[in-house]
This record gives C-alpha cells, structure tokens and sequence, in this order.
C-alpha cells in the first residue's frame, strides 16, 4: 500500500502523508484544541519540549530538533500578528519584515540547508531513496513553504502600501499549517529513522558539519531569539 516507504510500518507511513499532530504519535503530548494560546512565544524559544525529551536524542538530530523548538516560538509570534491584522488591528510592516527575515534566514537558510545538504545526503548514502520516499515529500515540503514565504513578503509590501492584509495573512497562515505538521513528521518518523540507520562515526561527522555550520553563522540563533522577543513583547503575545 505504501511502496515509497519501505522503511516504515504502514501505520506509520499513513500518518507521514497525513500530516499528524504530535498528539498522533505520542499520546501523552495532546492537548486541547486552542491550548497552545496560553504557551508564550517568549517561553518557548529555545525550550526543548517534552516530545523531543521523550526520544532521548543526543545526536545531529537532537541539533536540528533544539531548532525547531525557536522556530515553533516563531510560528507562535507569526500566528498572533495575523489574529490581530484580521481584527483591525494596525501591526508595524517592520515587524512583519523581521519575521520573515527569521524564517528565509534560520529557517530556510541556516536549519533546512542542514537538512538538504548534511542529514539528507548522508541519509541516501545510508540507504533511504532520495526519490519517492521520506526524504521526497520533505523536500517538496520545503519547496511549498518556500513558495508560501515568496507570497509574504509580497504580502508585507501590499499591506505597506496600504493594500490589506489578506496577502500576507493567507500565506502566512498555509505556511504555519505546513511547518508544524513537518515538524512533527521530522521529529517523530524522519529524525527517528536516521539515528536508527546511521553509523556512530557517521553521527559524529554530521554533528561536526552542523557545529561548523554554528561557527560560520556566528551567533546567529541568539541574535534572532532576541529579534523574536521582542517582537512578542511589543504585542504582547
């Protein structure tokens, strides 16, 4: 039934293609609908939730996964100013450009390049089909979410010039949908699989790729956790 996955149940395949909440895969992780309004943004960035505790991840993955954890406090930022937009309120275009700075700069640029050129390569050498398979609807979800991004900061120009919001909060809000299910499919099926398949020696020169990566960045994270903070204050999100 699920030939493009030839290393997962077809439970498990089943919930990849169907974009699962973390709830799906970790019963102890539900949470009521609307529950992630009291979760401040400015808390969980840079907090590792319990979903990646469970997994006992030490490896490359545990890198990638810490970084989702900034980008999910993101996502929460972005949330809040499309609720506001759409009630009228006046949000500040410069606030809106931060955003999507974090996201094509630490989203895209820094945590998916990881992806695309250490963890996925090293996973095809590994054994995992780079075509339809895991690896492939990752990658096509990259590309979506790009696109998605492309619509923004259109949007951000429109909703400048005093055009609405409705370009910016349309693709704003498909592109939080998407990367919180890719999320979880990453941190629960994708990563997961990787530190099954790959070698110690391998985990190790992939987690040396992602440090020099680090170094090369500077400090980059820290830098954009601030960013993000205080945009979170200024609304009080």
């Amino acid at each position: 039934i699920f030939p493009f996955f030839p290393y997962l149940s077809e439970e498990v395949a089943h919930i990849l293609i169907q974009r699962p909440n973390p709830g799906q895969l970790c019963p102890e992780n539900r949470t009521e609908p609307g529950s992630n309004a009291s979760l401040k943004p400015t808390k969980l960035i840079g907090y590792t939730m319990k979903l990646t505790e469970d997994m006992h991840m030490n490896g490359p993955t545990q890198v990638l996964m810490d970084e989702h954890r900034i980008i999910e406090g993101a996502l929460i930022i972005l949330e809040g100013l499309c609720d506001r937009m759409e009630a009228g309120e006046l949000v500040s275009p410069d606030h809106l450009e931060q955003i999507v700075d974090f996201i094509v700069s630490f989203a895209d640029k820094y945590h998916h390049a990881k992806e695309e050129g250490i963890l996925f390569p090293a996973m095809v050498s590994a054994g995992f089909p780079m075509k339809g398979g895991p690896i492939a609807v990752m990658l096509a979800e990259h590309e979506l979410g790009r696109g998605y991004v492309r619509g923004m900061i259109a949007g951000v120009d429109e909703y400048r010039a005093g055009k609405g919001h409705q370009g910016f909060t349309e693709n704003a809000r498909n592109y939080i949908e998407l990367l919180r299910a890719h999320i979880t499919k990453e941190d629960s099926i994708l990563y997961p699989m990787a530190e099954a398949r790959l070698s110690d020696d391998e985990k190790d020169r992939l987690f040396e790729e992602f440090e020099r990566v680090k170094r090369d960045q500077g400090e980059i994270e820290e830098e954009f956790k601030r960013n993000l903070e205080a945009i979170a204050r200024a609304y009080d999100l």
